[in-house]
């Protein structure tokens, strides 16, 4: 996110009448690389403090691992399960969601989703005791009201799933966490230059995100960490447009896009916002999971 803040105060002094159209796609591109590349930078870095730290793992990472510039996903995810493996050495319990614990929810949120969470227990348990009473009518056992309550308040005083609120905690907590990358891009770029010069596709990205950057997409599983649908998105949207863009081999094609690939529905999602959201997301894992790492192996000194 700082140098994509960076590259707004950049371009803040520049005007954004018709005439700039062209300065502004060079522009994008331009913050797009330099974004691609602080990132691959940063998984580099996390390679080597890792590489620094334990020297079986610095042995793997010299002769048998092969991350290149750490641009392709399964780079980034082989280095995201480095971490996790590593993490894990320190603590066998953890798991790659225990990250999102420390993330900030409000008190009042998180009551309302308590009570919301209780209530719809509540009514299963209502609909399970009218299920118990309709069958045992039907078998033929006599009951009274003192009867049917008793087996309706028999359900409700059990204890409820806590397991199962902590995954509906942590749901919640993934929603917040794409939402709140998304809102910061949006606010760090949404009265810049950049907008001017790509004002169609911004309004478009406010509306569509979701449909590309949602946290069903957001897996944190020991070997994995984006759904296949972002996968996807990061290989077309990201990963094609850095290659194309770092090795100019726009520069030599002729009738790019295609008017089938303008026709495409996937189309209107190649704006560079789409592609600052993904790659702000990737970012923002790996944070999360180095302080992680770093938190526990100084524990270890």
């Amino acid at each position: 996110m700082d140098v994509l803040a960076e590259g707004v105060h950049a371009c803040t002094s520049l005007p954004v009448g018709i005439e700039n159209s062209a300065l502004g796609k060079y522009f994008m591109q331009s913050l797009f690389l330099r974004v691609t590349g602080a990132q691959e930078q940063k998984l580099k870095c996390i390679c080597w403090v890792m590489a620094t730290n334990d020297y079986r793992y610095r042995y793997d990472l010299l002769n048998e691992k092969h991350y290149g510039e750490c641009s392709e996903y399964k780079h980034k995810r082989g280095i995201y399960v480095d971490l996790c493996n590593l993490i894990q050495g320190y603590d066998s319990k953890f798991t790659p969601l225990d990250v999102l614990t420390d993330l900030p929810i409000t008190e009042e949120r998180e009551s309302e989703l308590r009570s919301k969470w209780e209530n719809e227990i509540d009514d299963s348990r209502r609909k399970e005791a009218e299920h118990i009473i309709v069958e045992k009518t039907k078998k033929g056992v006599s009951l009274d009201q003192e009867d049917k309550d008793e087996i309706l308040n028999n359900l409700l005083r059990k204890l409820y799933p806590e397991k199962e609120w902590r995954e509906r905690l942590f749901k919640e907590k993934k929603v917040q966490f794409v939402k709140d990358i998304v809102q910061g891009l949006i606010a760090v770029v949404e009265h810049s230059p950049l907008t001017a010069w790509n004002y169609r596709e911004f309004l478009f990205f406010k509306e569509h995100w979701q449909d590309v950057v949602n946290e069903k997409q957001l897996i944190l599983t020991t070997n994995e960490f984006l759904g296949s649908g972002l996968q996807m998105f990061y290989k077309q949207l990201v990963f094609e447009q850095r290659n194309r863009i770092a090795h100019n081999t726009a520069s030599c094609l002729k009738d790019i896009p295609t008017l089938d690939t303008l026709a495409d529905k996937g189309y209107v999602y190649k704006n560079y916002f789409f592609r600052f959201a993904i790659l702000l997301v990737i970012d923002e894992v790996f944070t999360l999971m180095f302080k992680r790492y770093r938190e526990l192996g100084l524990r270890q000194l």
